[in-house]
C-alpha cells in the first residue's frame, strides 16, 4: 500500500499509477523531481472536470430560462387578448347605445287624416306665431305623436295623422298651455281654432275664481292644514255642522238630509257622485281626519251635539 504525496490519501494500491482522488500521477522513475514537474495531466483533468460540469448545468439553465420565457409570453398573450376583447366589446356596446331607440319613444303611425287651424291671443285676438302644436295619445301625455309650429299668421298644419283620439296640446312662452281632446277619422280634414290666455290674465282669473270659491266654504282650507280652536271659535252649531260636512262634500259625498244636500248643490265646487252608503272616509288625508275629529270635539264641548 502507498499514499499520495499531493492529497495525502492513504491505502492506495502499489500498482496505482494515478490517484483516484486528486489525479496525481505516480512515476516509476524516482529520479524525477515530482514537485518541480508541472502536473499538466492533473490540471487538464481538473479543467476537463469543470467543463463537464458546465456542460451539464448550462443546458439545464437554458431550458429553464426558455420555459420561463415561454410561460411569460403565453401569459402576456392572454392578457393582451383579454384587453382586446374588452375593447371590442366596449365598441360594440357604444354602437349599440348610439343606435338604440329610447324605450319611452313612441313611433307615430302614418295615417290619412289632416289637422290644421290657427292659434290666437285670447285677449286681443291677435295671431300667435311660434306656438308648438302637438298631438298626444289620449292615454299617454309623455310622448307626442305628431307636432307642428304656427307660422307668422298663427296657422299650423299636421298631416298624415292616423285615425284615433288625441290630446291637442299648444305651448308658447308667456301663455298658459292649451289642452283639449280631439278625434280624427280616416281621410278627415279637421279645422280648429285655439285661443291661448296670457299668463298674467290667467293668474287674475285664477285669483278671482279662488276668491269666489273661498266664499262658498265655511273653512276654505280645512283640507290642507290642521285647524285649531281659534278657527272654530264663534261658529254657530249650524256653521260647525256645515264645516264638518264640507270635508265629506269635497270628496263628492251625497247627503240623506234634504236641506244639507240642497245647501251643497248650490256650491259651484260641489259634485255629488257618491251615495252615503258607498262613501269610505279612507279618502280623507291626515288634515281632514284630524279636523273632522276636532270639529266633533268642539261641538260636544259647546253642547251642539
Amino acid at each position: 500500500m502507498k499514499s499520495c504525496p499531493r492529497c495525502k490519501s492513504v491505502e492506495l494500491k502499489e500498482s496505482a499509477s494515478v490517484c483516484p482522488y486528486c489525479g496525481f500521477i505516480f512515476f516509476k522513475d524516482d529520479s524525477i523531481d515530482l514537485d518541480a514537474m508541472p502536473q499538466s495531466r492533473n490540471n487538464a483533468g481538473k479543467k476537463n472536470g469543470k467543463l463537464k460540469w458546465w456542460m451539464i448545468v448550462l443546458p439545464a439553465v437554458v431550458v429553464v430560462v426558455a420555459i420561463i420565457a415561454l410561460l411569460l409570453g403565453i401569459l402576456n398573450g392572454k392578457g393582451r387578448g383579454k384587453n382586446t376583447v374588452t375593447v371590442e366589446e366596449s365598441i360594440v356596446d357604444t354602437e349599440s347605445v348610439a343606435g338604440a331607440t329610447d324605450e319611452n319613444d313612441t313611433e307615430a303611425p302614418i295615417g290619412t287624416a289632416l289637422l290644421h287651424g290657427a292659434v290666437w291671443d285670447d285677449e286681443d285676438n291677435s295671431s300667435l306665431s311660434g306656438v308648438s302644436v302637438s298631438l298626444y295619445g289620449a292615454s299617454d301625455m309623455k310622448n307626442s305623436l305628431y307636432s307642428g309650429i304656427t307660422d307668422e299668421e298663427g296657422r299650423f298644419s299636421i298631416e298624415s295623422v292616423a285615425a284615433g283620439d288625441y290630446i291637442l296640446y299648444c305651448e308658447l312662452n308667456g301663455y298658459a298651455n292649451f289642452e283639449d281632446s280631439i278625434s280624427l277619422s280616416d281621410s278627415e280634414e279637421k279645422i280648429c281654432t285655439v285661443s291661448m290666455i296670457p299668463i298674467q290674465a290667467e293668474a287674475t282669473e285664477v285669483a278671482e275664481a279662488d276668491e269666489i270659491g273661498n266664499s262658498e266654504f265655511i273653512i276654505p282650507d280645512s283640507d290642507v292644514r290642521y285647524l285649531t280652536y281659534d278657527d272654530l271659535n264663534g261658529l254657530t252649531a249650524e256653521e260647525c255642522r256645515l264645516a264638518r260636512n264640507e270635508l265629506f262634500a269635497r270628496h263628492g259625498r251625497r247627503f240623506q238630509d234634504v236641506a244639507l244636500q240642497e245647501y251643497f248643490n248650490s256650491k259651484s265646487w260641489y259634485n255629488g257622485t257618491v251615495d252615503p252608503e258607498d262613501f269610505n272616509d279612507a279618502v280623507f288625508n291626515e288634515y281632514e281626519v284630524a279636523n273632522r275629529d276636532l270639529i266633533v270635539q268642539y261641538e260636544k264641548e259647546m253642547g251642539y251635539r
